[in-house]
């Protein structure tokens, strides 16, 4: 069985420029909103990059050591 995607959801993909090495690069979260085609409230479709989800973890805990050191470390 071969699946084909909505319309929409093909297009925001497409928006949000995956490329190749896309999930290389350090990108931004994408929202995209889609509206549902029987009148209730429309969908949000996320697009995240692998790399991002992969350490969303790590960076959390960097996030919090940072703030008990006093802020910026930099």
């Amino acid at each position: 069985m071969k699946l084909r995607l909505p319309d929409d959801v093909v297009q925001a993909i497409e928006q949000a420029k995956r490329t190749a090495g896309w999930n290389n690069r350090r990108g931004e979260v994408q929202r995209f909103e889609l509206v549902n085609c029987y009148g209730r409230k429309p969908c949000l479709l996320y697009v995240v990059p692998c790399r991002r989800w992969a350490y969303r973890r790590l960076e959390r805990q960097a996030a919090e050591w940072q703030c008990q050191k006093g802020g910026d470390a930099a």
